[in-house]
């Protein structure tokens, strides 16, 4: 049984006090039912209580899988739509029990469930997106509001400064792509073993791309880290 859409799990049946919130895809295992609830526990074992009837399913609900039919492919030097085995996460749930190491998974898998995406300055942020829209977009699932000025959000504010040595994945990451001006006009998000995800107007595609080398590694300015949970 699994999480149908963002529901809680109650103390008793009346639905006066709840134990913690579970979000679609999160995996339940039926102990009983009493009205319009069931009775469960998640799969770790961790927490019981009663949930909605309508808010569950005996079918895996996984939101954040984008159908592959309205992704497209792109391939250049540092930059694929092709997800690197070093960076590919399978964390699918999520829980408001999870460590801060699991946060930092989830948001990884969410974020390379969009690669492939295109790119639209008319993005509907659900299937397409532009740059900017990409991070808000995959920061805000996980909680985090992130600047819609590229500029400001990579200059001002109060997150922490994150030099490229330091980088962990969930950082956003900040470049200054235009000729030699530091100020940045362009950003992704870092998934780790040196690549971040982004969506690049010029590909046409949300990317990953390598950090280390190349373009990017020339133009980045620094991370800012926004996951303190």
């Amino acid at each position: 049984m699994y999480a149908k859409v963002k529901a809680r799990l109650y103390t008793t049946a009346s639905e006066t006090e709840y134990v913690v919130t579970v979000y679609p895809g999160y995996p339940l295992i039926k102990l009983g039912s009493k009205g319009n609830c069931y009775y469960v526990r998640d799969y770790l074992g961790e927490f019981e209580g009663y949930v909605k009837k309508i808010s569950v399913s005996s079918e895996q609900i996984l939101p954040y899988e984008i159908d592959p039919e309205l992704k497209v492919y792109y391939r250049k030097t540092t930059s694929s739509t092709e997800i690197p085995k070093a960076v590919i996460s399978q964390q699918k749930y999520l829980s408001s029990n999870m460590g801060l190491q699991e946060y930092k998974d989830f948001l990884a898998y969410t974020i390379l469930c969009k690669v492939g995406c295109r790119y639209s300055l008319y993005a509907n942020n659900e299937t397409t997106f532009n740059n900017v829209s990409f991070v808000q977009t995959c920061m805000g699932e996980m909680g985090y509001v992130v600047n819609s000025n590229v500029a400001v959000a990579g200059h001002q504010g109060e997150q922490e400064f994150v030099a490229r040595k330091d980088l962990q994945k969930g950082d956003v990451v900040f470049f200054a792509t235009d000729n030699d001006m530091d100020i940045a006009d362009h950003m992704g998000i870092y998934i780790g073993k040196g690549y971040f995800a982004h969506c690049s107007p010029v590909a046409g595609a949300v990317l990953v791309s390598y950090l280390d080398g190349g373009f990017y590694a020339k133009t980045l300015l620094w991370g800012r880290r926004y996951l303190d949970k």
